[in-house]
């Protein structure tokens, strides 16, 4: 059951649940002894488990305390009004009593705990059978048209054969008389296929070394990579096995990196928990009071259990990138000249990795969720910068195979990031905004410096001359960019990024973690927008069932957002006024407002990998000489 205390007072308040016997501790100075105990303004409540009051009584204390600094972080100015015996008497300039309410109700008993849990793993389990049903579709529709293209292949042998089959002694004949022509004809032919066969006799003695063949312009990249149309051969000149190496690193970082970054925290966590149920103290953690739903030693399971759709739907990402990549490892391994020259190069190391990062999102949400205060947060957040760090990274390999970041460029990075984080969380103040500020707008022109000149820009101490020498000769007299496209996205990227940092500098949220994630993700969605329209724009098309996970994304990203913005928790508040936040149980008596957002953006994020999956499948017939990079 559930006791819950309302009131229209803020005046700081202490409620206590504790065993039914004596002596009961209804003090200020001793009311946190025993049992189960939370400061309250406005609103509060306890869960009671029947295993810790045995025989199911228990009384419920509630004590106002002299001063409000325990609710709202800052004691009350107190002033003396009377002089006696040589010592003050002491009293807030406030009126110390309140008035609250408090209800007794049921909560879903744990023997119901079952139909929640199996609801939520069958709606979950309806994406592997979907899955699955559209593999099996797609692989017979495959064999049928291999089946049909042989048949073809046959019959038109067949008619070709037909047409050749003459008697055998008029074939010997007219291969006797035709003998000679045949072998003119050949010889004819492959004079027109040799390279000099064009060249004046009198010039085909020349030294070959007289002649500049121009192949620095496929060597040098600074020649073939500052073209003004750049297409993906150009940007997929480096061997496949030697990218396929490259790209490996990026699942087994992120491997090492979950396994030493989960490991504690998950420790951490269950350390916390058991404090909080040894001392009872419920301002450790900042759950949603009023939809904790216990089990066993963890205090709220709905939210612990709400991740499992990040965990399940990262597995099935895994298994669909591992299907994709058994496919054109046969396509490859059987010699087809269509896999290694048409399409995009599909390297599959980042797309693990992807399917990794969010089961490993799944784990250490739930690890936070196990007692989320100020100082777990950031094993919420840590994956989802890897996740929208990937993103990025993934939209950008698709066309840039042979310049894309390298795995420990790209992990160290992120590090720097969850290192920023750390620093957000425990030096904010308009100073550090300023700070990171400046390190916002340095790295976006860094950024956009090497997205610009297809990494033929080196960062090195003569970058400022470079940079000096290009002002002087294109922005001062107001050339036209080379590269049109790239320069309008890069420009509003940079302007939309600048009106973020200027709203921080405003505003100075207490949450960095979360403006900091909010970057990532606004940086994410221009990304995938820009890709779409460019696709669109040179004429690409999107095949049907893209079309529809892209719809389907943005209504469920849209409907898991309106759950995320009811912010029934706040960590950067006390304890007391994270819970005038507080809200009932919405779905099954079981679930609240954050857990359906847990499982909705899980589904979200499901949808948007399957996007950059499946997004240039369309090219898959098409050569890379003329498919555009943008």
């Amino acid at each position: 059951m559930r006791v819950k205390a309302i009131s229209t007072s803020d005046v700081c308040t202490v409620i206590s649940v504790q065993p039914a016997k004596c002596p009961v501790y209804d003090q200020h100075r001793n009311v946190e002894f025993l049992g189960q105990f939370q400061t309250v303004t406005k609103q509060g409540a306890i869960t009671v488990q029947k295993t810790n009051y045995p025989g199911g009584y228990f009384f419920v204390v509630v004590v106002v305390q002299p001063t409000d600094k325990d609710c709202l972080g800052k004691a009350v100015h107190l002033v003396p009004i009377q002089n006696m015996t040589s010592q003050f008497v002491l009293h807030s300039d406030k009126n110390r009593s309140k008035e609250i309410t408090i209800t007794v109700e049921t909560i879903l008993p744990l023997s119901e705990y079952w139909k929640p849990i199996v609801t939520t793993v069958a709606v979950l389990l309806s994406f592997y059978v979907i899955t699955g049903f559209i593999i099996l579709v797609q692989s017979k529709r495959k064999k049928a048209q291999d089946s049909e293209n042989l048949e073809e292949q046959v019959r038109i042998l067949g008619e070709e054969e037909n047409r050749n089959s003459i008697p055998f002694a008029q074939n010997q004949t007219a291969g006797s008389s035709k003998y000679g022509t045949a072998g003119d004809v050949s010889g004819n032919s492959e004079m027109r296929s040799h390279p000099l066969s064009q060249i004046p006799e009198h010039e085909a003695d020349l030294d070959e070394d007289d002649i500049d063949m121009l192949e620095d312009v496929n060597e040098e990249k600074e020649i073939y990579r500052t073209k003004t149309a750049i297409c993906v051969g150009d940007l997929a000149r480096k061997k496949p096995k030697t990218l396929d190496r490259k790209y490996k690193l990026y699942y087994w970082n992120i491997l090492t990196i979950a396994v030493f970054y989960a490991l504690p925290a998950v420790q951490l966590v269950m350390t916390y928990q058991a404090v909080l149920n040894m001392s009872g103290n419920e301002d450790m953690c900042y759950y949603n009071f009023l939809c904790a739903m216990p089990l066993g030693q963890i205090s709220a399971f709905n939210n612990v259990f709400s991740n499992i759709g990040y965990v399940m739907l990262g597995i099935l990402y895994l298994m669909i990138v591992w299907k994709k990549h058994h496919i054109h490892k046969q396509a490859m391994t059987s010699d087809s000249e269509k896999a290694k020259t048409c399409g995009i190069p599909k390297h599959f190391g980042m797309f693990y990795a992807l399917g990794i990062a969010l089961v490993m999102e799944g784990v250490l949400s739930a690890s936070y969720h196990v007692c989320p205060n100020s100082s777990n947060y950031q094993f919420d957040t840590a994956f989802m910068y890897i996740i929208a760090g990937l993103g990025m990274l993934m939209l950008y390999q698709q066309r840039h195979p042979d310049v894309n970041a390298n795995a420990y460029a790209a992990f160290a990075t992120f590090a720097a990031v969850i290192f920023v984080a750390f620093l957000g969380v425990v030096f904010v103040s308009i100073y550090f905004y300023i700070a990171f500020a400046v390190l916002h707008v340095i790295t976006c022109l860094a950024v956009s410096t090497q997205i610009y000149y297809m990494g033929t820009w080196k960062l090195d101490l003569g970058m400022f001359k470079r940079a000096l020498i290009i002002i002087r000769t294109e922005l001062c007299k107001c050339a036209k960019p080379v590269y049109i496209d790239r320069m309008i996205v890069l420009t509003v990227a940079n302007a939309i990024n600048w009106s973020i940092m200027i709203f921080s500098l405003a505003k100075v949220p207490k949450d960095f973690n979360s403006y900091l994630l909010a970057i990532f993700l606004v940086n994410l969605l221009l990304y995938v927008a820009f890709y779409i329209i460019m696709k669109v724009r040179y004429g690409e098309r999107l095949i049907p069932a893209v079309v529809v996970i892209v719809v389907m994304a943005l209504v469920v990203w849209g409907l898991a957002l309106n759950f995320y913005f009811r912010a029934l928790t706040g960590w950067e508040k006390t304890a007391a006024l994270s819970r005038e936040s507080n809200g009932p149980c919405l779905l099954m008596r079981f679930y609240d407002g954050h857990d359906v957002w847990h499982i909705l953006s899980a589904a979200a994020l499901f949808l948007s990998f399957l996007l950059v999956l499946l997004m240039d499948e369309d090219l898959d017939g098409k050569n890379r000489m003329k498919i555009p990079v943008f």
